[in-house]
């Protein structure tokens, strides 16, 4: 059985990346305002890749959606003030 890998080096297009980011600005607005838990079953499943990671919260979606609009890492992120 392959592993799946922690990091991902992905070649989007700019429509793409537009996709990505309100589907997740939207799975942040519609699932993760209420709390820990999501709501959507269905979409439990995925952002937990089947319950085989822990989902993200709503700040880390919201620093994904910085990450992916800049262009960093995730060690860079933290170091915009």
């Amino acid at each position: 059985m392959r592993k799946k890998k922690d990091a991902l080096n992905l070649r989007i297009n700019r429509r793409e990346l537009a996709t990505i980011l309100a589907a997740l600005r939207f799975h942040q607005d519609e699932n993760l305002q209420g709390g820990r838990d999501i709501p959507d079953q269905f979409v439990k499943e995925i952002a937990t890749d089947g319950g085989l990671v822990k989902p993200l919260n709503f700040e880390e979606v919201n620093d994904l959606c910085q990450r992916l609009n800049l262009g960093l890492a995730p060690r860079q992120l933290r170091s915009i003030p």
